[in-house]
Order: C-alpha cells, then sequence, then structure tokens
C-alpha cells in the first residue's frame, strides 16, 4: 500500500484537475472492481501524443475522463489498487496536470526519448528542429556515467528518487547507500518506461547497452 505522501501528493494532484474530497464519496466503485475497465487512469499510461483529448477546454476534463478520474481515486483511496496501479495512476495524474498548466507533458529542454522525435514528426516538424534535437540527443547520450549527466537526467533521476523515497519502502540514506545499478533497478520499477529513455544508464554489471537500444532505434520513427 501507498505510503501517506504518497496519497497526499496524488490527492492535492487530483484536486489540481477539479477533483474535491467530497467528489469520492459519491463514487459507487462496485461495478469497476474486476472488470478490468479500461477507462480507468490505473491500467494504462496515457498516450502524451494525444492527452490533450481529454480536455473539453484548456482547464476542464471531459466528463468521462473526469468520472474516471473520481472512480481511480476512489480505488486508491479504498486501497482496492496494487502498487503497479497506484504508480500508473500518479503518472497519469502528473501528466494531466502538467498538460493542464503548461500545454504539455514534456519539460521545457526536458529529456530527448523515441516518442519525442515521433511527436515532432506527426507535427509536421521543420528540419532544423529535427536537427537541434538530434544535437541534444548526442549531448544527452553522452552522459553515461551518474558524475556526468545533463541538469536535465539528474532532475528527471531526482524525480524519480523522491517518488521512491515518499513511498516508504527506502529512506533517504538507505537509498544512498546503494550501488547505482541497485538504484537505477528500483527506479525502473518506479518508471517502467527509464530504460527506454535513459539506454545509457547502467542496470546490470558488464558491457555497453546492446545497440539495438541505441541511436538508431531512439531515432527509428
Amino acid at each position: 500500500m501507498a505510503s501517506f505522501a504518497f496519497g497526499r501528493t496524488l490527492l492535492q494532484l487530483a484536486g489540481r484537475l477539479g477533483l474535491k474530497p467530497r467528489d469520492l464519496d459519491k463514487v459507487d466503485d462496485i461495478a469497476f472492481v474486476g472488470t478490468g475497465n479500461k477507462s480507468l487512469l490505473t491500467n494504462a499510461k496515457l498516450d502524451p501524443r494525444v492527452i490533450g483529448t481529454n480536455f473539453k477546454n484548456n482547464t476542464d476534463l471531459l466528463d468521462d475522463q473526469f468520472m474516471n478520474l473520481r472512480s481511480s481515486l476512489s480505488l486508491f483511496r479504498k486501497g482496492k489498487l496494487n502498487p503497479l496501479e497506484e504508480r500508473i495512476l500518479m503518472d497519469n495524474v502528473s501528466d494531466l496536470v502538467r498538460f493542464k498548466e503548461t500545454g504539455s507533458v514534456l519539460n521545457k529542454g526536458g529529456i530527448i526519448t523515441t516518442e519525442t522525435f515521433k511527436d515532432l514528426y506527426r507535427r509536421g516538424g521543420r528540419g532544423s528542429e529535427f536537427k537541434d534535437l538530434g544535437k541534444r540527443l548526442a549531448k544527452q547520450k553522452k552522459n553515461r556515467f551518474p558524475g556526468n549527466v545533463t541538469p536535465e537526467v539528474k532532475s528527471a533521476l531526482k524525480e524519480i528518487d523522491n517518488q521512491i523515497v515518499a513511498s516508504g519502502e527506502y529512506t533517504i540514506k538507505d537509498f544512498a547507500k546503494l550501488s547505482e545499478i541497485e538504484k537505477n533497478r528500483i527506479r525502473r520499477m518506479f518508471d517502467p518506461e527509464l530504460e527506454a529513455k535513459f539506454p545509457f544508464l547502467k542496470f546490470a554489471e558488464g558491457g555497453m547497452v546492446p545497440e539495438s537500444l541505441g541511436l538508431a532505434n531512439i531515432l527509428a520513427v
């Protein structure tokens, strides 16, 4: 079960989407339990490319999506979600809040991933924009060691570390004592896409990451 801090953060984020504590008292979640309802925010990560379709204007969720948010939070509050579902819910609510408040789920100057290129392609990006992304990706891929990463990578890893500590599974001191490989394995549990985002991170002893996870794969559209 998630920690108190995790739950408090989740409810605060949901509040920024318009959900009030009293809204959770109106939910009858019997129909959702065990049905695998695909609309709930606990089942799969929202696609960042189309996350704006969850809003009917710049500030309000679609009525159906608001009901999904309310039902998902109700299940969380009643302790009916497993750790993976709780993590997916937190990620989705965070992305919705970020999109509502910034118009994007990507931080300006943020991490370059496969989806960054695909999103630019679908938006009809100019050649100069692809060139800029390529330069940033090349710079990002040079950062192969914990002490030599860009501020953007450090910030992303720090955010995951904060979530790990907030879950109550590790104290700051205990987590800091772990090797970087052990940390990355735990980080991957909290962010299943971590290895795809940062193929230069080490998750095991031995050689470099296979070529299948290298630059050619990142640039594939």
